[in-house]
């Protein structure tokens, strides 16, 4: 009897001492000191250039005065690719580009670039003028360079413009994440995806939302956002124009990361101390439920129950293996 009773009481503190560890652990989880904000981080990504088809014949002298200008802005711009394509041996992409822009398949010299088709060439400065009849811009040498300085930006972002409107939320609480992207091109921009992301996009990053900023000017900055529930300490990545589709000057400079630290110790700690408590309490509950179980008095005419702690005993026990008292058989 008293060999059943001491496993049993182990088996019960053993069960509440792995129980009450496990809480522990989970409460030093869940009080973890949370790392500072990082410095600025960027991405390389594949160059963009900036390409120029232009369409010629050999026969034609305005095309001929136009490939040496061509060739110096391809040295003044290194981001400016120029295509130079016979129109008799590229007639099919010669008509495939002019339908593409949207002008008459006629005329050459033809440059097209970024949004702009022109129509001739000559070496004198001139407003930017419209052939209707070709459905082109007229080929001054000023407004095809002009048209190659509008596609050439340089768009950035670094980690101090990325923001948050609480920096230490609450797990699951909404919060707005903001970035400032700048332009430090020599042309306008407009149409610019912004991606965020949690976590590096590169390494599995979980995608949490993208803007498109309308425009950008020359020397000016714009700032996007987005709600965001958070869910855990992570790295917020911003990363501007993600599918690279835009030709800059330089591409290394469009994504950056910044540190948001979630808070969770109190809720688990608070979480931990009361499943804890519980524990105790069950414990406790079952220990007494047991006890009560072995002390139970019951009538019966092969047991005794001893004076000093009730135990029910069976006839002949000399000594009650929990109290010690010895047993008297002249005091039943």
């Amino acid at each position: 009897m008293r060999r059943e009773i001491s496993l049993t009481l182990i088996l019960l503190l053993v069960i509440n001492t792995i129980l009450s560890i496990f809480g522990v652990i989970v409460l030093a989880l869940g009080m973890g000191v949370f790392v500072s904000a990082q410095s600025p981080t960027t991405s390389s990504s594949s160059s963009g250039n900036i390409t120029l088809y232009f369409f010629y014949t050999s026969t034609c002298p305005h095309c001929t005065n136009e490939i040496p200008f061509l060739e110096k802005l391809e040295q003044k711009y290194p981001q400016l690719e120029v295509k130079y394509l016979d129109v008799g041996r590229n007639e099919e992409l010669f008509k495939e580009t002019c339908k593409k822009y949207e002008t008459v398949p006629a005329g050459v010299p033809r440059t097209f670039v970024c949004n702009k088709a022109f129509v001739g060439f000559t070496n004198e400065d001139g407003e930017l003028t419209y052939h209707e009849s070709y459905k082109a811009y007229k080929g001054h040498k000023n407004q095809i360079e002009n048209a190659v300085i509008e596609c050439i930006v340089d768009l950035s972002i670094n980690s101090s413009d990325i923001s948050f409107t609480d920096s230490n939320p609450r797990k699951y609480e909404v919060i707005n994440i903001s970035a400032i992207v700048h332009n430090k091109g020599k042309g306008n921009k407009s149409d610019i995806l912004v991606r965020f992301y949690s976590g590096d996009p590169e390494r599995d990053g979980k995608r949490i939302g993208e803007r498109i900023i309308p425009l950008i000017e020359v020397n000016s900055s714009k700032k996007t956002k987005i709600e965001w529930n958070v869910s855990k300490t992570t790295d917020i990545y911003v990363v501007v124009d993600p599918e690279n589709e835009i030709a800059e000057s330089d591409e290394d400079n469009n994504i950056a990361f910044k540190r948001l630290n979630v808070e969770e110790s109190d809720y688990f700690m608070y979480l931990t101390i009361g499943a804890i408590i519980v524990i105790c309490i069950l414990s406790m509950i079952v220990l007494f439920a047991v006890y009560k179980a072995l002390t139970y008095k019951k009538s019966s005419k092969d047991n005794i129950e001893c004076p000093r702690c009730g135990m029910i005993l069976p006839i002949g026990t000399r000594k009650c293996p929990v109290c010690g008292n010895e047993i008297k058989w002249e005091q039943r």
